[in-house]
């Protein structure tokens, strides 16, 4: 037992007494300043780290959400440090935040380079005469005749039930302003 006590205090700080270690009042132990954590990622580390064997759809999406997360990420910064939302003020450092910032910048430009190195994707670069060409070439596509005749016949269709709804409209008011059982001044 002796022994014990002996090894706790050889274990102690010498410049505080031991009677005093374990009675320190609340007030003077420093509390350690509180520090907010960060919301997770949207996806895992294992995810982000291996790109090259997700579709190119799958890259866009997460490409997409990161740069959401981002955007949410940086207009919570600045309601905090502007003081606009007083119920999220001191919850999150602005280091860890930026470093966070930052490691979603770094993924999004893997998933570009992933995407740029894809030999799916369409790596022609466009000229200015290419996109001339293009927008050029660009008109009404042509229209079967049988399309065009049925185009026209609904059209035709359309016209006539215009006019037999404003016919029947006029035949109701008709009946409505003739109509002897309705006296004028009730």
């Amino acid at each position: 037992m002796q022994a014990q006590q002996q090894d706790q205090q050889q274990d102690q700080p010498q410049d505080q007494p031991q009677d005093q270690q374990g009675d320190q009042p609340q007030d003077q132990q420093q509390p350690a300043p509180p520090q907010g954590r960060l919301n997770p990622p949207r996806y895992p580390r294992d995810i982000l780290d291996n790109l090259e064997g997700q579709p190119i759809s799958k890259l866009t999406e997460i490409g997409k959400e990161l740069a959401q997360d981002l955007v949410n990420r940086v207009v919570l910064f600045n309601r905090i440090e502007l003081g606009w939302d007083p119920k999220v003020e001191g919850t999150n450092e602005p280091g860890p935040m930026m470093e966070y910032w930052v490691q979603i910048l770094r993924d999004i430009q893997n998933i570009q380079i992933v995407i740029d190195n894809d030999p799916r994707v369409n790596k022609k670069a466009k000229t200015n005469e290419d996109w001339i060409a293009c927008l050029a070439g660009m008109g009404f596509p042509d229209k079967r005749e049988e399309l065009y005749q049925k185009e026209k016949r609904s059209e035709e269709l359309r016209l006539k039930l215009l006019d037999v709804q404003a016919d029947l409209k006029m035949l109701d008011w008709m009946a409505a302003v003739s109509d002897p059982s309705v006296e004028e001044g009730a």
